[in-house]
């Protein structure tokens, strides 16, 4: 048995499938949710991710981490390597707040000298370390590392969105806006504050019809086509944070509090968007095909 360490004082133990985990009973209730997921942000934006690292998975990759996530399938309902990407996200809907620190981690921003406070130590950083490690351990059991894989499939995701990976001080907000979750935009038909116009990719990850998977797979390759993976330098989990928290810096925050955010700034975020998913897709396919070829 495993214990998944970012998460002190509450430990999250993923047990062996023969036992009933304490994470089994929550995923239980769960699952009963999950078909009634819509392609909103957070699926499609994570599915389209995943897809790409699909995509460019070798044969044996994509049969290791099958068998891997076929493991928590057993116990919570059937779901393909894509469609796990948003395993997280549910759980978290269904207030496992021992989880939610795992989506994004708070590096502290200021424009006018506020104390800043650093971030918490569980966070998205530490969730994807902890989960590379539980991959490589060779004691881990099938299910610790069927949740490690899921893990990977939507942090690796959330942490390349810059709104997961920022909080902004100010005099105003002196514990910070959260990821700009506190930071309130005039109506604009997105999101009505700045993370959540974000998570919304400015409206692009917010289609009028669902995808099929038919249509997720072409959309996926077009990206991909965009930014390919053998351009997409891979770096550190550390350095994807640091490089979307830049991104939130100076791009993000160009617009002010209550604004009502105009065609260019919309379409920046976008573009944006749309390069920072292709980029994550390439990062979590390196990341899966490397812990495959060590095997």
């Amino acid at each position: 048995m495993v214990m998944f360490k970012s998460l002190p004082g509450h430990l999250i133990l993923v047990n062996r499938l023969s036992k009933a985990s304490y994470l089994a009973k929550w995923m239980m209730l769960a699952l009963l949710f999950i078909s009634n997921v819509v392609f909103s942000w957070n699926a499609l934006g994570h599915q389209l991710i995943a897809q790409i690292a699909y995509n460019q998975l070798t044969p044996q990759t994509k049969k290791l981490f099958n068998h891997y996530n076929q493991a928590l399938n057993k116990n919570y309902s059937t779901s393909s390597l894509v469609n796990a990407a948003v395993w997280l996200d549910v759980v978290s809907y269904l207030n496992m707040r021992k989880l939610q620190p795992l989506h994004y981690i708070d590096i502290p921003f200021s424009t006018d000298g506020s104390k800043l406070l650093p971030p918490d130590s569980n966070n998205a950083v530490s969730a994807i370390e902890q989960a590379i490690n539980t991959l490589k351990n060779s004691h881990a059991s099938l299910c610790d590392k069927g949740f490690s894989t899921r893990i990977l499939l939507h942090v690796i995701g959330d942490i390349h969105q810059p709104m997961h990976t920022i909080s902004r001080y100010s005099k105003h907000l002196p514990k910070g806006d959260k990821g700009g979750n506190l930071f309130y935009l005039s109506h604009n038909g997105v999101a009505n504050n700045l993370h959540g116009y974000w998570d919304n990719g400015g409206g692009w990850l917010r289609p009028r019809n669902k995808y099929t998977q038919a249509n997720l797979n072409k959309k996926a390759i077009m990206i991909n086509r965009k930014w390919p993976c053998n351009k997409i330098k891979q770096k550190t989990p550390q350095q994807w944070a640091q490089e979307s928290w830049q991104i939130a810096v100076n791009k993000a925050y160009l617009i002010n509090e209550k604004q009502k955010p105009d065609k260019h700034y919309r379409n920046m975020v976008k573009k944006l968007t749309e390069k920072r998913i292709a980029i994550a897709g390439c990062r979590l396919a390196f990341v899966l095909n490397s812990q495959a070829f060590s095997k």
